[in-house]
């Protein structure tokens, strides 16, 4: 049996078929707990601008955080591109120091 999550708007352009869902209840503080799966598998089956359909049944919260992962299976590489735009901003009056800052690019073709 499939669950069908409506959004009231258009899903991450990144959820694609394959991906695992997880959920989380939420709070006036925020995210409670540990994410879930949802259902057996979490597997997304469809994707359609505001509509995922997930592998198996739902039973959380009406009002829950959810979230993704890849399928490692399928996306073995890193971010692709040729270069990143960032901005780091503190929003604290404190000075903060940044000693480092990484990620895994892969040239998206050569």
């Amino acid at each position: 049996m499939a669950t069908k999550i409506i959004f009231s708007s258009n899903v991450n352009s990144s959820l694609q078929k394959g991906d695992i869902v997880y959920w989380c209840a939420i709070s006036g503080n925020g995210v409670v707990g540990k994410p879930q799966m949802l259902g057996s598998d979490g597997t997304v089956k469809e994707v359609r601008d505001n509509i995922v359909i997930v592998e198996g049944n739902y039973n959380g919260p009406s009002t829950a955080y959810f979230c993704f992962s890849k399928n490692l299976g399928v996306n073995k590489s890193g971010l692709k591109g040729y270069y990143a735009d960032i901005s780091l901003i503190n929003n604290s009056p404190k000075k903060a120091e940044l000693f480092a800052i990484s990620s895994e690019i892969v040239p998206s073709s050569k």
